[in-house]
């Protein structure tokens, strides 16, 4: 293990924060972006610590950060003179955050959108292409825990196995336990507890009942253990008009969702807050062709057209460095009146000058970013039995 040397000079540094046990417990690494390398952890990720430690290296001219307000805090009072710079790929983390929130005050029309198109569209969750390599992983997969097994079966030991296949005996142990076969994980949706009664419902329903509260006695009468707003909520999807109990002013809403979310002739396609979001927020030549369809349909809603056009141009903004538009886009999401860009425009004008580093200067926090992973990978080689003194060594060390 090589001693550790810290720089005489340090110009230009990153910082990020790391877990010593994810929720509890935090310390902050700094690195020197000239060259990669650490050159200090400290204990904790408070402005006090990180403005301290700044103090005693007046030299820093530029500091790397994500956008926590504890290291804005800290850099501001331990190194004023430091331009500090934001992360781009937090900013636009950020950004499909509040486009995702803004999708959710617009379901009612994203439902619009698809409804009395005539067919059933499902949006995979992936793209053709990702689908296609998951599927080769799977069969790479498949090939080796056969070789492994076969090994196995010809008697070498597991440490034979490892030495020769040159996997990790994890890896041997997994082929062994399902015989070479592996199973692929499946992510279907689990049972509700209302499945088990859905041929006592659907038959009540059939014969004519339409009362929820009625429908839940007689499931309570079979067994049934849930809440009766489940048995409403079933009852919903299947009227053709609004209950007799509904009040007069919401009767127009209810026919009006009634007749988006359901008819037999023009099933609904699955589209979700998160898909929608996600296909707003991508680039046309990030998108396939089935999914540039979807997303014309989307953009028949004007409040989500209108937030697509923003969010795409500060992706623009920032991937070419364009700083100087900031300030005719902050004025653009300000008059479309959608509150979640608006709010998070506001948030990157408190940002001042970090943000504007940010998309003018070619820095980045990627660097401290591939630091912290690696910082991990030392801890859990530890197992958690070395102290804060033992890691801070190893990751300075090299």
């Amino acid at each position: 293990m090589t001693p550790f040397q810290p720089p005489t000079t340090i110009k230009r540094i990153g910082v990020d924060d790391f877990a010593f046990k994810r929720g509890a417990c935090y310390g902050t690494l700094i690195i020197d972006l000239e060259t990669g390398k650490p050159i200090e952890v400290l204990r904790d990720r408070t402005a006090t610590t990180l403005a301290a430690w700044l103090q005693q290296h007046p030299d820093i001219e530029l500091v790397t950060r994500d956008r926590s307000m504890e290291y804005a805090r800290g850099l501001s009072e331990g190194a004023p003179q430091a331009q500090q710079v934001l992360d781009r790929w937090h900013l636009i983390k950020n950004l499909r955050e509040a486009l995702e929130r803004q999708v959710q005050g617009h379901q009612d029309d994203v439902h619009l959108a698809f409804a009395g198109q005539g067919e059933h569209v499902v949006l995979p969750l992936r793209s053709t292409a990702a689908e296609q390599s998951s599927q080769e992983a799977f069969e790479r997969k498949c090939a080796l825990y056969a070789d492994l097994y076969a090994q196995y079966q010809q008697g070498k030991s597991i440490g034979a196995i490892v030495r020769a296949a040159d996997v990790h005996r994890a890896t041997v142990h997994k082929a062994i336990r399902c015989q070479g076969q592996p199973l692929r994980r499946s992510h279907a949706r689990p049972l509700g507890i209302l499945t088990p009664f859905q041929p006592v419902l659907q038959a009540a329903w059939d014969a004519g009942c339409r009362n929820a509260s009625q429908l839940f006695r007689d499931l309570v009468q079979a067994g049934y253990a849930g809440s009766k707003r489940r048995v409403i909520l079933w009852a919903q999807e299947r009227r053709e008009v609004p209950a007799p109990t509904t009040p007069g002013r919401f009767r127009d809403s209810a026919m009006r969702n009634r007749n988006v979310a359901s008819a037999p002739s023009q099933p609904m396609p699955m589209m979700t807050v998160k898909t929608a979001s996600w296909l707003l927020f991508s680039l046309p030549a990030e998108l396939e062709e089935d999914q540039s369809r979807l997303v014309e349909r989307l953009l028949t809603c004007e409040p989500l057209r209108n937030a697509q056009e923003l969010v795409h141009a500060f992706r623009t903004m920032v991937r070419n460095r364009q700083g100087e538009t900031f300030s005719s886009w902050v004025e653009r999401v300000q008059s479309s009146g959608l509150k979640n860009l608006v709010s998070f425009a506001k948030g990157l004008e408190r940002e001042g000058s970090a943000l504007l580093a940010a998309l003018t200067l070619p820095y980045s926090n990627g660097p401290t970013e591939g630091a912290v992973n690696r910082l991990k990978t030392i801890k859990r080689q530890m197992y958690g039995r070395a102290n804060f003194d033992l890691l801070r060594i190893r990751v300075l060390s090299g």
